[in-house]
């Protein structure tokens, strides 16, 4: 029987599953039986050092790596130990509610009625992009839960507010620095004010692919109550 969850008075229903949602060093983790697993968004191949991971009720194979990299090696870039990475080829299967407020992650293989705003989702081999406003100018934005910081892959990002030298990393190039901005996103109807970095070009050259200009990352969800539904193509927010 699927439950009904009431959450600083708000009630979801059809939950299949709940896992404790936690911030380490500013990167996006669940607890899953027992084990810290990496929520990312932006990654295709879930990984792991299990075999297998019961998830919402379902029995998932998981890689050992993924070309190369495995849980070792996120948890030595993230200085946080997790047992691995949960990429879009997982949490695609699934409706997904991310409550940052309440730490936990509402997960279900079924539809979760969710009254929030929506904005439509767009995709590149799985990887949800969404639409944001900068400046009264609209941008395709890659939603990766992996990444600790914004990207806004323009020449304008220095006509914003400075925030700071970000140390960041990615799996395929090792550990970089980025100098940052304090950008305001516009997106469900609502300014954000997003820390946003440029990328180096290996890694930006992939974004232009995808024809994007950045990625927006996980900080947005500790503002609000996300709903994540790829199955509908749809991101929604309380």
């Amino acid at each position: 029987m699927k439950k009904v969850f009431f959450i600083s008075k708000i009630s979801f229903n059809n939950i299949e599953a709940e896992y404790q949602l936690t911030f380490e060093k500013d990167h996006l983790f669940a607890n899953i039986n027992g084990g810290l697993w990496l929520i990312d968004t932006g990654a295709p191949v879930s990984f792991g050092n299990v075999e297998c991971l019961l998830f919402c009720k379902n029995n998932f194979p998981i890689n050992k790596n993924y070309y190369g990299f495995t849980a070792e090696t996120v948890s030595q870039y993230l200085g946080v130990y997790c047992t691995g990475l949960l990429g879009v080829d997982l949490l695609n299967s699934f409706d997904i509610i991310f409550h940052a407020e309440e730490k936990t992650l509402f997960a279900s293989s079924d539809v979760i009625p969710f009254n929030g705003k929506n904005e439509p989702l767009d995709d590149i081999f799985g990887i949800p992009i969404i639409n944001v406003n900068i400046k009264n100018m609209p941008y395709r934005m890659i939603f990766d839960t992996g990444a600790q910081i914004s990207y806004f892959q323009s020449g304008t990002i220095n006509h914003f507010p400075t925030a700071g030298i970000f140390n960041d990393f990615h799996l395929t190039i090792g550990r970089y620095e980025t100098e940052t901005y304090n950008v305001p996103m516009m997106f469900f109807n609502k300014q954000y004010i997003v820390r946003c970095g440029t990328l180096p070009e290996p890694i930006a050259m992939t974004i232009r692919t995808a024809k994007t200009t950045g990625i927006v990352g996980c900080e947005i969800l500790r503002e609000c109550v996300a709903g994540y539904f790829p199955r509908r193509r749809l991101l929604a927010v309380l």
